[in-house]
């Protein structure tokens, strides 16, 4: 008896092993960092370039995102100090180069802090359990 293929293609989910936390901070970090693209290029960056236009208040919105997803990977993640210290070294460096008018506004543009601290975060949560689940 010959096999059908399927006519309905299955929807595939990103990454099944995800918490609905670490999801919401993929959205997140992708609203901050990559949810607009300049036409006819492949440059993205998202709502923390763009108020970072703004001297000042868009410095400050940003690192109150960027301090919410560090506070959340130590008391909710509990995530080893060497993870906390790269975050936080990552967001110094945001916000220091970040300062620097037109320069920092291309840093923030190609370095993505959000999206880099949300992929440490993810990375060694994903350790984490792996480590908790064999023992």
């Amino acid at each position: 008896m010959a096999t059908t293929k399927p006519t309905r293609v299955e929807a595939e989910r990103i990454a099944p092993e995800a918490t609905s936390e670490e999801l919401f901070l993929d959205r997140l970090a992708w609203f901050m960092d990559a949810n607009f693209r300049i036409p006819g290029t492949k440059i993205r960056f998202g709502a923390d370039q763009l108020a970072g236009l703004i001297p000042g208040v868009g410095d400050l919105a940003g690192g109150a995102v960027q301090a919410a997803l560090i506070l959340m990977a130590i008391y909710y993640y509990k995530l080893p100090k060497r993870i906390i210290v790269r975050m936080v070294l990552n967001s110094v460096l945001d916000t220091t180069v970040g300062a620097v008018p037109i320069v920092g506004d291309l840093f923030d543009v190609a370095f993505k802090v959000n999206m880099r601290n949300v992929r440490l975060l993810r990375d060694a949560a994903a350790k984490k359990r792996g480590a908790t689940e064999s023992t």
